[in-house]
């Protein structure tokens, strides 16, 4: 007699096992989810979960759902009770902590993003996270170092190597020189990515009337929202003379706000090209026979620096988004000003670019709709000293610079804002550093991450002095402080990242408050909080004083801009007179 074969006992758990009609009813919500019907599929495995509340597919497609639906709360709770059932799953771990450090739970995101690279995910969504993670809560150089490990396991994902590129800006672990070549390198690579691209041709980047009535510039950026960006892009857009220039914008992010939709009347077109491949923006660049290609973000996120590696437009430039090189060739220039990049120093062997420097400043600063008015507050004996600048700015040599001030300025208080401020673990950690060093803890202050962006601003009301960052400088928040009425203490440094403070500065007439070294920091903070007097009518008159000076003037610094333009338009017409074989690509 043939023996009965045994059937295979499933490995699964209990909990992990479905009735065949709890199976029929996951098999609809995933069919469902698949045609994109997200309500219906919601609806279907929510029954799922209630026959088996430790399912973890279940789990897992209702927190997909639940991020499809921007319901982030929900997709966190169903991430983390997968997290408990399944501690070894490392794609909700990473999910989780992804979502974490979106929602500014950034301790939270960090253990989770940490416990899934040690159980081996390498996915994107947790490289991408985990370096941003780290450095906001100050490891800078373990943050390097997955950023570094990121690039080298997605050696194609663009992305990824535009973070480690601008994960170097934040400290000075990396020489300049070493930094330089990273972006070059990045930039070799690119270029040989985008070989098989359509080539220019005369009849699409070239067969442009040379001498328009109207240059046609186009703008490349993600940051058209509420978004520091869009703070100098608006006066750029609104004085441009259209008589001379019609601008077309291409607006690389998927999303867009009350912001974006202002500046789109600024426009002559507008093209929300987040959903194009960067073959299909190429083209559609060339097709509109832009002129001049302004990039706005650097290798900054939903950067589409590809499209300019294989040459967009005749003459292309960066500009505002980024503190340094793109890396690309194909690049031909990048807007500064004489103390971002000043010629004596030599820099430019670092940049792939060649550098256009306006005069007075390369920015111009208007700030939003509705920011509250500045109080002038009662002296009531303690000076509060304040930073909102990004938590990854904060390096130790920042800390340690910020303690001795503290240390001087005996009736002194600090308060930060940031994204992190309000979690626990950033307090606790920061906390720490300063009660180890001798300054009590009741003086720090840390406020959350305002929701709103007239929140944010009132909360300049309780700051005396604002502290800038180094060598990573603050640009809208330095903008933002003295426009409520706060001065910046900042200190030039080595790279343009080090300088945007004191261009800002010294646009707005505040020059004396550019330190060159830490312990000029330090001085010219001392020696602000300890005149009283000097901190008060400074304060007063520093709104009316920021109006009147070059940082405000829009119309004035269109005419700069435009000028420039101008110059790189100029000189491609040059090439173009001097070659036999018509015009050149520049460089």
């Amino acid at each position: 007699m043939a023996r009965r074969s045994k059937r295979k006992r499933s490995r699964l758990p209990a909990s992990q096992v479905l009735s065949p009609a709890t199976r029929e009813l996951s098999d609809d919500g995933t069919t469902a989810y698949a045609r994109g019907e997200l309500a219906k599929a919601r609806l279907a495995m929510e029954r799922v979960l209630v026959a088996a509340p430790a399912h973890v597919p279940t789990l897992l497609t209702l927190a997909q759902i639940a991020r499809d639906e921007v319901r982030l709360t929900d997709a966190i709770r169903y991430l983390k009770t997968v997290a408990t059932v399944d501690p070894q799953h490392g794609q909700a771990l990473a999910e989780l902590g992804r979502l974490l450090y979106q929602q500014n739970e950034v301790s939270q995101a960090l253990d989770m993003l940490r416990r899934a690279h040690r159980l081996g995910d390498r996915s994107a969504a947790l490289m991408s996270s985990l370096p941003g993670a780290l450095m906001s809560m100050g490891q800078h150089e373990a943050g390097l170092k997955i950023a570094s490990e990121s690039a080298q396991t997605h050696p194609d994902d663009h992305r990824l190597h535009s973070s480690r590129l601008l994960a170097l800006n934040y400290t000075n672990l990396r020489s300049a020189e070493s930094v330089a070549r990273a972006h070059r390198e990045w930039g070799n690579r690119c270029a040989d990515d985008i070989a098989g691209y359509p080539p220019p041709t005369d009849a699409e980047a070239f067969g442009l009337e040379i001498r328009p009535k109207r240059l046609r510039l186009g703008i490349v950026s993600a940051d058209l929202r509420q978004h520091s960006v869009s703070y100098f892009a608006t006066p750029l857009l609104a004085n441009l003379d259209r008589e001379r220039f019609e601008v077309v914008v291409y607006h690389t992010h998927p999303n867009r706000d009350d912001t974006t939709v202002r500046l789109i009347s600024s426009a002559d077109r507008w093209h929300n090209v987040a959903e194009l491949a960067d073959r299909e923006l190429l083209r559609c660049i060339r097709a509109d026979g832009i002129h001049l290609l302004l990039d706005l973000n650097g290798h900054t996120a939903y950067n589409r620096l590809p499209v300019f590696a294989a040459r967009a437009a005749p003459v292309q430039l960066t500009y505002a988004g980024y503190p340094n090189t793109t890396g690309l060739e194909a690049m031909d220039y990048r807007v500064v000003d004489c103390i971002t990049d000043p010629a004596s120093e030599n820099d430019e062997e670092h940049y792939t670019e060649t550098l256009v420097r306006l005069p007075e400043t390369f920015l111009c600063y208007a700030p939003g709709s509705g920011r509250p008015s500045r109080r002038v507050r009662e002296q009531s004996g303690w000076l509060t000293f304040g930073c909102f600048n990004n938590p990854q700015k904060i390096t130790g040599d920042v800390l340690a610079t910020w303690l001795e001030i503290l240390r001087t300025v005996q009736r002194s208080r600090l308060l930060l804002k940031s994204r992190v401020s309000g979690d626990r673990g950033y307090v606790t950690r920061t906390t720490r550093y300063f009660t180890e060093r001798g300054i009590s803890q009741k003086r720090l202050e840390f406020r959350p991450y305002a929701t709103s962006a007239a929140d944010g601003m009132a909360v300049y009301q309780h700051v005396d002095i604002a502290l800038d960052t180094f060598p990573y400088n603050g640009t809208t928040t330095s903008c933002e402080a003295m426009w409520m009425g706060v001065p910046v203490i900042t200190l030039r440094g080595a790279a343009h990242a080090g300088r945007v403070g004191a261009s800002l500065l010294c646009a707005a007439g505040l020059s004396e408050l550019v330190a060159e070294d830490r312990a000029g920091y330090v001085d010219a903070a001392v020696t602000l909080a300890s005149d009283a007097d000097r901190l008060y009518r400074l304060s007063a008159g520093l709104r009316d004083q920021m109006q009147q000076s070059a940082l405000m003037n829009a119309p004035a610094f269109a005419r700069r801009f435009e000028s420039a333009l101008d110059h790189v338009w100029e000189r491609f017409l040059d090439a173009s007179r001097t070659s036999a074989t018509g015009p050149p690509i520049p460089r």
